[in-house]
């Protein structure tokens, strides 16, 4: 790769220094641009609204010395009456004010006062007092003009405002034919109150902009608001004036910008882009394909200055010197990772190699189901797990835990498995098993490492699991309705503790479809990125999640709630896991197969003598549909009722009680099994000594003789215990 595209594929996919540079001087320029142009703006707009809130207030003030509020008033009253309606309607229709000046001059205005200094007079020499109502009318339109001219402004005229509705009252603009009009509501005005004042407001109307003021007058003498003088002042020049400003302010602004922008960009480059790209471009170099970054390459560029660019130049110089006595070191110190890292490797595959991973292990054989699997948190791993034959009929488990990480836990990991092994394969329990492995590591354990086991041993022809725990997690049971619990058994100290430790053994007994789990605190600690444990309620609640899930569906079911459980956060501890699952012996499975049925019935009833009939008669109903003979109908009778009476008289002890009686014909139809399952108090009958029928009634013991009978007529009779439960089955062949 030459320089130039080295160079170009840094840059690719963002903006470079003097691009980002560039368009922060240009948006900051633009910012102050903008902030000017408001500024100008603002401060024109101000002066403009002062020098118009001056206009509007002298105008105010002319306008309420000229007005005369009684005559107002006195005008105001008389256009309200029907006289006035009726000539303003005339006018109207004439297109002509004279029937209202007629009808005005026809009002007597005498009684009112006229102000000598009524500038109304100084315009009108021929007005010395009011003598109708059309003096007061005029009067107040000429102080109108003279208030427009005094003022400077467009217009002047009074009106009046009742119930939100505006009137007016003269207007110089129009004649009096506008008298009594109503006023087109303008929005801006739409919140005051009638006849208030309403301060100097710019607008848009159908004129163009306005700006209109209103001022209440007040008669003295009742301090009433009689009136108002409303003043407009045109606003369109102004506006056309402002927008002048405004282009003409731009176009200045802009020019001073594009100087700004052109000077800050040429001081940019010369300054911090160029030198930078320089170091840039130097530093690319320093990286040659043909050589091993040799003194050589080190940057030489013509930067003397003392800022920040010439500082890095400096620095650039000095760590580019260390590079060249680094690499050396890194190209050792990677020699060595890559045979630290092969030699974990194949410690790795050591380790997994020891511990059986190709499932199903034991395919020959049905009367269990097993899996496991270990998940390293670091590349070789302290967890270890085992399951092997120790003969034909028991089957070793074991999972265990080193205490510390890494290579030294997976060393003691190897030798505590061995040790196990080999020991358990020696014969005894796994409490005699832990006890002498323990005694053999706290021998010579100079490290003090401890190991966490829990081992078991199966019968696999009875199911039974003998078990002891050293220091290890609870085992999880599964039980015949399907469901995982927690068995809190007896711990023993850890191995590698105590020296003169002594373990426990206790039992569980597998029926078919039982499960034992057993794993390592990997899996219940398991921590994500909010610092939350997994814990032993999700555990619990993963185990029953799938009923009846098979020890490979369990684990891999686990695994994968802890991973996403997990999320990518950092482990710190390996997760082990092994789950047995016991079908039961191949001698149990022949048989229960041989005693397989195509069809069968069950009724539930009292534990009682009472109830014997009734179970008799059902099962009587079976047989005659099997066309039972009438000997083997008849021992059949006589053994339930046997089976019935101790049930009732011995199984719930005084308590009330249920019995369930289940009829199933064997796939030949020659043979039939009827079952007897109660919840009683525990007990065999098969256990029970045989009577000796050789002597008297009276010499023999009492009880005992109705079991007798039974095994006597029945071809087999079978008992287990189960969940609580007293199963009995008895089974005859019957002849069709």
């Amino acid at each position: 790769m030459n320089d130039e595209s080295r160079t170009t594929n840094q840059r690719k996919g963002g903006l470079s220094l003097a691009a980002k540079l560039n368009i922060i001087v240009i948006a900051a320029i633009l910012l102050v641009s903008i902030g000017l142009l408001a500024t100008t703006f603002r401060v024109n707009g101000e002066r403009v609204q002062a020098a118009y809130q001056e206009r509007m207030d002298n105008a105010s003030e002319i306008g309420v010395y000229l007005a005369n509020p009684e005559g107002l008033a006195f005008l105001w009253e008389c256009m309200q009456t029907d006289e006035f309606a009726r000539a303003h309607e005339r006018a109207v229709e004439a297109n002509d004010e004279k029937p209202l000046v007629d009808w005005m001059k026809s009002i007597d205005a005498s009684h009112l006062s006229l102000d000598a200094s009524d500038i109304a007079v100084e315009h009108n020499q021929s007005l010395h007092e009011y003598e109708t109502l059309y003096d007061v009318y005029l009067s107040h339109l000429v102080a109108a003009e003279y208030v427009q001219t005094g003022a400077d402004i467009s217009s002047a005229y009074f009106q009046f405002m009742e119930g939100g509705v505006t009137y007016n009252l003269m207007d110089p603009q129009y004649d009096a034919r506008v008298m009594g009009t109503v006023e087109d509501q303008i929005p801006e005005f739409a919140g005051y109150a009638d006849n208030e004042a309403v301060p100097p407001t710019i607008y848009r109307s159908q004129y163009g902009w306005l700006c209109t003021a209103c001022t209440p007058l007040v008669d003295a003498t009742t301090g009433k608001t009689v009136a108002m003088i409303c003043f407009d002042a045109d606003m369109t020049e102004v506006e056309e004036e402002n927008w002048s400003f405004i282009m003409s302010s731009v176009v200045y602004v802009l020019l001073v910008t594009a100087l700004a922008m052109v000077t800050c960009l040429y001081l940019i480059r010369r300054i911090a882009t160029k030198p930078l790209q320089q170091l840039t471009e130097a530093t690319c170099n320093f990286y040659d394909d043909d050589s091993n970054t040799p003194e050589s390459n080190i940057i030489e560029l013509d930067i003397h200055s003392n800022d920040e660019i010439g500082n890095l130049y400096r620095e650039i110089r000095s760590m580019q010197s260390r590079i060249v006595d680094y690499t050396e070191n890194i190209a050792r110190a990677s020699a060595e990772e890559e045979r630290v890292k092969t030699e974990l490797g194949m410690a790795t595959s050591i380790q997994e190699s020891v511990m059986p991973n190709i499932f199903p292990c034991f395919p020959e054989r049905m009367e269990f189901d097993i899996y496991a699997s270990m998940d390293a948190a670091k590349d070789v791993g302290g967890d270890f797990y085992d399951f092997f034959l120790i003969d034909d009929d028991h089957l070793a488990l074991l999972i265990a835990d080193v205490s510390g990480k890494g290579v030294p836990a997976a060393l003691f990991m190897m030798a505590a498995k061995i040790m196990i092994d080999d020991r358990a394969m020696a014969g005894g329990t796994p409490a005699e098993i832990l006890a002498s492995v323990n005694r053999q590591i706290c021998s010579r354990n100079t490290t003090k490492t401890f190991v966490t086991v829990w081992m078991g041993i199966l019968d696999i022809r009875t199911g039974v699991v003998t078990c002891a725990n050293a220091g290890h997690n609870y085992p999880w049971i599964r039980s015949a309705d399907g469901s995982f619990h927690m068995l809190k058994d007896k711990h023993g100290l850890v191995v590698g503790g105590v020296k003169s430790m002594k373990y426990t053994d206790y039992t569980i007994d597998l029926n078919p479809g039982d499960a034992i789990f057993v794993h390592t605190d990997g899996v219940n600690e398991a921590m994500n990125a909010n610092k939350e444990f997994f814990g032993l309620e999700r555990l619990d609640a993963v185990l029953n999640s799938r009923t009846g899930a098979s020890p490979e569906d369990i684990i891999h079911t686990m695994q994968e709630q802890v991973d996403a459980f997990v999320d990518g956060a950092e482990r710190f501890d390996d997760i082990t896991m092994l789950c047995l699952e016991y079908h039961g012996s191949a001698t149990t499975d022949e048989s229960e197969n041989s005693d397989a049925s195509d069809s069968a019935n069950e009724l539930t009833f009292p534990a009682t003598i009472a109830s014997i009939p009734q179970v008799t008669e059902f099962v009587e109903a079976e047989l005659s549909a099997l066309e039972c003979s009438t000997p083997a109908r008849m021992q059949i009778v006589v053994a339930i009722d046997e089976i019935l009476s101790n049930i009732a008289k011995f199984a719930y002890d005084s308590m009330e009680g249920d019995v369930t009686v289940r009829f199933a014909a064997q796939e030949d139809g020659k043979t039939i099994e009827v079952t007897f399952i109660d919840q009683g108090i525990a007990y065999n009958p098969l256990d029970t000594a045989e009577p000796d029928i050789t002597l008297g009634a009276k010499q023999r013991q009492v009880g005992g003789l109705g079991v007798f009978l039974v095994k006597k007529t029945m071809d087999d009779v079978r008992y287990e215990r189960v969940d609580g439960k007293n199963i009995l089955r008895i089974y005859k062949r019957i002849a069709r």
